[in-house]
């Protein structure tokens, strides 16, 4: 079908939906993204869309993003990811933001933040400086959507951060596993889907546990972390812990309670394996990070 000058509004769900529901006009996807336990399905190939998307949040990217999150049930998602796929048009209006929050726009920044990071501690050298520059931004203006009460009314403000979470997914990685990024995304998006909180709600939840065992995934280095570190002039976990909480009682304690037993055995179920994010990792290795996440809020 033919789209003529279809502008899509929306969170980064909303985006996801409609960049599914466009790509299933191309081809029907549906024996694709219901195959397999991973949480990784790839779908070919398709046209160009006549389709602009527009977010009306900030930090998830999901109108430069090629890939999209998929509910496949009711704690469960997939990362569809389409082959050699060209990104969508999107636009930024600046002031859609002002209706958000002070917590919205910092959980925005530090999505952009975690993203950064990520990426910065388990690139190459070259990846690692372009990821580096962009963490320093977003380490930036996090702090000072953090110094004021009313910062989406910043309409200055907001297009950089909007401009620079488009950006982090922008850049065409040097190597591949880097895709990755690291393993905080990946166990937090179970988490969330389990407890009924934000990605960024359970972000905040894991880091702890999460950045004491990086380069025990396989991957990420613990001295690309300590660069980055240098620089902010505090752990990542305590930046993310001070900028994004506290965090609601009724979040904490769904996190908390959360069948753990459930919660490993989802986790790998959808990211472990042969060329997936967790690799090897053991139950029992993500047994201690669920378990010390949830020790936070005993």
């Amino acid at each position: 079908a033919q789209h003529e000058a279809v502008h899509a509004f929306g969170g980064g769900s909303v985006l996801d939906k409609v960049k599914l529901a466009i790509w299933n006009e191309d081809e029907n996807i549906r024996p694709y993204v219901s195959r397999g336990r991973a949480g990784i399905a790839t779908i070919p190939q398709g046209n160009r869309s006549g389709v602009t998307l527009i977010p009306t949040t900030l930090g998830t990217g999901s109108e430069a993003n090629v890939n999209a999150v998929l509910q496949v049930g009711p704690h469960r998602r997939r990362l569809v990811m389409r082959r050699h796929a060209e990104p969508f048009e999107y636009q930024h209006f600046p002031n859609v933001y002002a209706h958000l929050s002070r917590q919205q726009v910092l959980h925005g920044v530090l999505e952009i933040v975690l993203r950064t990071a990520g990426v910065a501690s388990v690139a190459n050298a070259e990846d690692h400086e372009r990821f580096a520059d962009m963490f320093s931004d977003a380490s930036r203006y996090a702090r000072q959507v953090f110094g004021v009460e009313q910062a989406g009314e910043d309409q200055s403000l907001m297009a950089s951060i909007a401009k620079l979470s488009a950006r982090t997914h922008q850049v065409q990685l040097q190597e591949s596993h880097t895709v990755w990024v690291w393993p905080l995304w990946y166990l937090a998006n179970e988490l969330s889907s389990l407890a009924d909180v934000t990605k960024l709600e359970a972000s905040i939840a894991l880091v702890n546990p999460v950045m004491s065992r990086i380069g025990e995934f396989g991957y990420g280095s613990k001295t690309a972390l300590s660069r980055l570190e240098y620089e902010l002039g505090e752990s990542l976990a305590d930046f993310v812990t001070r900028i994004g909480g506290p965090l609601n009682a009724a979040a904490t304690e769904r996190m908390a309670s959360v069948d753990r037993e459930v919660l490993v055995q989802q986790t790998l179920s959808q990211w472990s394996g042969n060329m997936l994010p967790l690799g090897t990792a053991s139950p029992a290795f993500l047994d201690a990070i669920f378990e010390e996440m949830a020790s936070q809020y005993a």
